[in-house]
């Protein structure tokens, strides 16, 4: 039980900082600024912006692969140079 908590809880940290990361790249702020401002917001509202930045990363991965194998290889290159 102790596993899917520790799971859980580091799971969570992992999705803060990328979504932290992606907030910091586009509004060009101090990542750390960004992710206190996260875990400050209501769980809920934390949540939903969690989940909307992940929903829009994956949906740009989808319209990326419509294009093949050279749209993926474009979408990860973006990916690395805009989040380097």
């Amino acid at each position: 039980m102790k596993t899917v908590a520790r799971t859980k809880s580091s799971l969570q940290k992992l999705l803060f900082r990328v979504t932290a990361l992606v907030i910091s790249r586009l509004r060009r702020k101090d990542i750390r600024e960004v992710l206190e401002q996260l875990e400050t917001l209501p769980r809920q509202r934390a949540y939903a912006e969690v989940g909307g930045v992940l929903l829009a990363l994956f949906l740009l991965a989808l319209l990326a692969a419509s294009f093949g194998i050279w749209g993926l290889f474009a979408y990860f290159a973006a990916i690395v140079i805009f989040f380097r």
